[in-house]
């Protein structure tokens, strides 16, 4: 289990069966995010000759403010298995896959609710790719499990094995989502998720083209200013989000006291290390 004000690792519940065997109490504020890993070996009731090492990953998170969903992706960069994030108004699910030994591809998702009934079963084509799958407004709680074969050697506790079975769980509160309203994840990424993309040049810039409508002399000409803002109290509280502290003596206030369309520009090319040395084009 992780939380900002620890950063580290702690053992919440221990379960063995259906007896809980230990217990240590956490005392974090949310967000907090619970992964972890299992490994089992021999079970010749899957394959009698030639048994598969099975390995399953779980993850689930809890989050309480629009910010918080920053902290969870940075804290799940390591893990493998599979993701739910959510998407526009929490109408819909982004699914992703990630195993270290295995492309992915061919990766079987089921996802379902607290019932146990299907809402999606598909296969996931792997990598980086995020799929998004539409949910009802009436569960609670979304819950996802993949499942992927991997013909490869391993070994486990002296034992050899021909195959692994990879399996993963992640569950996402919808009804805290909603309620709470949750924001899209920041994150560097494609143009198909231009939500979230958006949201990092946020985060990692500090300025950016402010275009308005000319409005001080009466002619409705564009007019461009180069504008400060933030999106947070700090670095550990970023949002995503635009904040401006302007004044009505400023061109572009006494524009937008007038007329409030406006456009807002930022640019990749402005972070060192992504295409800051390339040529625009």
């Amino acid at each position: 289990m992780q939380s900002p004000e620890s950063g580290s690792k702690a053992l919440h519940m221990i379960r063995m069966a259906d007896e809980i065997v230990g217990e240590v109490q956490v005392s974090a504020k949310a967000p907090v995010y619970l992964s972890g890993t299992a490994t089992f070996g021999v079970h010749k009731v899957l394959n009698a000759s030639s048994p598969p090492l099975i390995i399953y990953h779980y993850n689930t998170q809890y989050v309480d403010s629009k910010g918080s969903w920053r902290f969870v992706s940075e804290a799940r960069q390591l893990d493998e298995g599979i993701f739910l994030e959510p998407g526009s108004e929490c109408l819909s699910v982004g699914v992703k896959v990630k195993w270290v030994a295995h492309e992915g591809a061919g990766t079987r998702v089921r996802v379902f609710d607290s019932l146990g009934d299907t809402i999606h079963d598909f296969l996931h084509p792997g990598g980086e790719s995020l799929v998004s799958v539409t949910v009802p407004r009436t569960p609670e709680v979304i819950y996802a499990l993949a499942s992927a074969v991997s013909n490869e050697a391993s070994s486990y506790q002296g034992q050899s094995y021909k195959q692994v079975n990879h399996y993963g769980t992640s569950s996402l509160n919808l009804r805290q989502c909603r309620q709470d309203g949750v924001d899209i994840p920041i994150k560097q990424g494609a143009t198909q998720e231009a939500a979230s993309v958006a949201r990092w040049l946020v985060e990692k810039l500090n300025y950016g083209f402010l275009s308005t409508k000319e409005t001080v002399e009466g002619n409705a000409k564009p007019f461009g200013n180069v504008i400060s803002f933030a999106n947070g109290h700090n670095k550990s509280l970023d949002t995503g989000r635009l904040f401006f502290y302007a004044s009505n003596m400023d061109r572009s206030g006494q524009d937008l006291v007038r007329d409030s369309m406006c456009s807002f520009t930022l640019t990749e090319a402005q972070i060192d290390g992504t295409c800051a040395n390339t040529d625009a084009q």
